[in-house]
Formats: C-alpha cells, sequence, structure tokens
C-alpha cells in the first residue's frame, strides 16, 4: 500500500525536507508540514461548507420527488437526474476533502518510513545498505526492531555504533545520519507506541482520539442543524463514534511521526470548522436561501394574479396561497388550450393527463382514453 502511494510520498518529501532544512527540527517541521496541506485544502473545505448548504436544501427536494415518484424508480432517478443539474450540484463534491486526505496520509507515511529517501536524499542503494548495517548493529546491542523501519533503525543504531557507518559510508554520511533529529518534546518520532507498554508516546493516541472525537462532534452538531432527514442525522452519530476510535488505532500502528500528523490535522480541523462556522454559517446560509426563495415565489404569485387581472380572468383561490405546482404551465395559458372544445374533449385531455401521471408516478403502462371512459 505504502509503495503503491510513492508518487505522492515522493513530492511530500521534498516539501519535508525543505522545511526541515530551514526548522532543523523534525517535530516542528510536521506540524508546519500539516499546517500548510491544509492551508491548501482550505478553498475544499470552504466548498464543502457551502456545498453542506446545498445538500440540505436538495435533501428537501428529493425527498419530494420520492414521494411523488417513489414507485416508479426510472421516473425518479430521471427527476433528480434533473434536480441535480438544476441547482448546479455534484452529492460526490462534499466527500472530496475526506478523500484527498488519505492519499495524503498514506504518502506521509511513506516519508516517516524513509527519512533517508526523502529527507536526506540518500540513494536507493545508500539508504538499503545504511538500513542492513542497522539492523545487524541492533541485533548485537539485543535491541529489538522491526523489518521494515529499517531506515529509522539507521537513526538508532548510530548512536550505538557511529564508526561502523564511518567505516562503511564514510564521515559525512555517517554525520548527515548522526544529526539528524527525529525527536519531539522527548520523544522519537520514528517510535511505534505499544498499547501494552504505557509510556510517554502514548500522548499522541489519546491525543489524537481526543481531537479526532471534538473534530467529529462539531461536523455532527453541523450535521443535524442542517439535517433534512434523521438517516443524515444517524450517519453524523455514527461518525461521531468510528472517527476517534480510528484515529486512536491507526496512532497505535504506525510511527509516532505519523501519529503527530494526524493529530495536528485534528486541531487545525476543529479551529477551520469553529472559524467557518461562523464566518458561513449553515442554518444561517439556510434561512436567508429559504426568505430568499419565499420573496421569489411571492414575487411570481404577485406576478400570476396581475397577469390574471390584465386578461380579466377570474383570480382562484391557489393563486391566493400560492399553492400550485411551480413546475406546472402557467394557469391562463391552460385556460386557453381549452377554448373552443367541448365539455368531452376538455375531460378527455384531462383524464389522459391524469392517467400519465399516475403512469409515470407508479411505473404502470399507459392506457389510451376511450369514449367508454367519458360515459
Amino acid at each position: 500500500m505504502i509503495s503503491f502511494f510513492n508518487f505522492i510520498a515522493v513530492p511530500l518529501g521534498w516539501l519535508m525536507s525543505v522545511l526541515y532544512d530551514m526548522i532543523g527540527n523534525y517535530g516542528l517541521t510536521l506540524i508546519v508540514f500539516t499546517v500548510l496541506i491544509k492551508l491548501a485544502m482550505l478553498p475544499m473545505a470552504i466548498s464543502q461548507q457551502k456545498n453542506m448548504v446545498k445538500t440540505a436544501q436538495i435533501s428537501k427536494k428529493s425527498q419530494e420527488l420520492q414521494k411523488k415518484y417513489g414507485k416508479n424508480r426510472q421516473k425518479l432517478n430521471e427527476e433528480m437526474s434533473k434536480l441535480y443539474e438544476r441547482e448546479n450540484y455534484n452529492p460526490m463534491s462534499s466527500c472530496l476533502p475526506l478523500l484527498l486526505q488519505f492519499p495524503i496520509l498514506f504518502g506521509l507515511i511513506g516519508v516517516v518510513y524513509g527519512p533517508l529517501t526523502h529527507i536526506l536524499h540518500f540513494d536507493g542503494e545508500t539508504a538499503a545498505s545504511a538500513a542492513a548495517l542497522a539492523g545487524s548493529i541492533l541485533d548485537q546491542a539485543g535491541i529489538s526492531y522491526r523489518d521494515y523501519t529499517g531506515e529509522i533503525n539507521a537513526l538508532k543504531a548510530i548512536s550505538i555504533d557511529s564508526q561502523a557507518f564511518v567505516a562503511q559510508f564514510g564521515q559525512s554520511v555517517a554525520d548527515a545520519i548522526a544529526e539528524f533529529d527525529f525527536s519531539f518534546l522527548g520523544m522519537f518520532l520514528g517510535d511505534t507506541p505499544n498499547f501494552k507498554q504505557p509510556g510517554i508516546l502514548w500522548s499522541i493516541p489519546v491525543l489524537s482520539a481526543l481531537s479526532s472525537a471534538l473534530a467529529s462532534w462539531q461536523s455532527a452538531k453541523q450535521s443535524k442543524a442542517t439535517a433534512a432527514n434523521s438517516a443524515a442525522a444517524n450517519s453524523a452519530n455514527s461518525t461521531l463514534l468510528m472517527m476517534p476510535v480510528m484515529s486512536a488505532y491507526m496512532s497505535f500502528v504506525v510511527p509516532a511521526g505519523v501519529g503527530l500528523y494526524w493529530l495536528i490535522n485534528n486541531f487545525i480541523t476543529v479551529i477551520q470548522t469553529f472559524v467557518l462556522g461562523i464566518v458561513l454559517n449553515p442554518a444561517e446560509m439556510i434561512r436567508k436561501n429559504e426568505e430568499q426563495a419565499a420573496a421569489e415565489r411571492e414575487a411570481a404569485r404577485q406576478a400570476r394574479i396581475e397577469a390574471k387581472k390584465a386578461r380579466g380572468q377570474a383570480i382562484t383561490e391557489a393563486d391566493l396561497t400560492g399553492d400550485f405546482d411551480e413546475d406546472d404551465e402557467d394557469e391562463p395559458a391552460k385556460e386557453d388550450r381549452f377554448a373552443g372544445m367541448s365539455q368531452k374533449e376538455i375531460n378527455r385531455i384531462k383524464l389522459a393527463e391524469a392517467r400519465k401521471r399516475d403512469a409515470e408516478r407508479y411505473g404502470e403502462e399507459y392506457i389510451e382514453v376511450t369514449d367508454e371512459d367519458l360515459k
């Protein structure tokens, strides 16, 4: 999986390398790196916040379509597609920021596992040889290690036998490895927290879970405020439970450097969500949009009444209450089309239209109106 995301690890590694050269501490570098990644993704977060409002409004309209065409799936899908096109809405757009987080996360895992390759820019042969040498030194010292953390092992082994690195790679390579600061607040960020052995590294999984719980709570609170149905609220509740557990588990199975990235990412998300909740408050935006839509409907109702008055036509109760289908053609046009027809012809047309509506709604076969039906 990590090698699959190597194409992402390479550019992320170069960015981390530049930042490390400026800062000189891996932990602080990770924090600045995370801030920059979140800033780069801020436009998508803003778009997601706005999309949350549109999702709530679309949900109300889609529920109306489901009531109308619930028994005719083909017609319902056609009408839903028209609704999305008319509203310029993509139901998958809100998932994009979340989907992008995982390639970045897996790419960063590759960077953390390969400090010699991605930060110090050793060639593949030198990095692999340093990892092999580190394994033999740790074996002799009786120190356990994981084979897949070879480059991280080199950062540990050089403090045990630096002369072995000098002899094999030269002084400059040995110095680069020895001077590499892979620590933060007394923690070696290449170590993986051990669930069975409490220690200072436990602070990262615990804080990751807490920050994730806070971020999930914020998200659930917004979702409940804008949810048009109980399913959306239930989904928010599920996320509230799932994300903290996932954050804690992930921080116990990867090096602490990855957990630190996820912790900082959660912390910034909390701040970002709070600020966007003030600047782009979903509930307030929905209220304003509904007020604007109501004003537009009222203007359309008044225009409809004025048009009827100009034509000398009767004002109906539906005109006064606004209780008419906005998708229907204008009522005067309906009345005009029946001009000069007999009552039987009018009844035939109305019955045919009713049958067509029922056929579309329930997915039934349309049956032509006959004279027998009009008796």
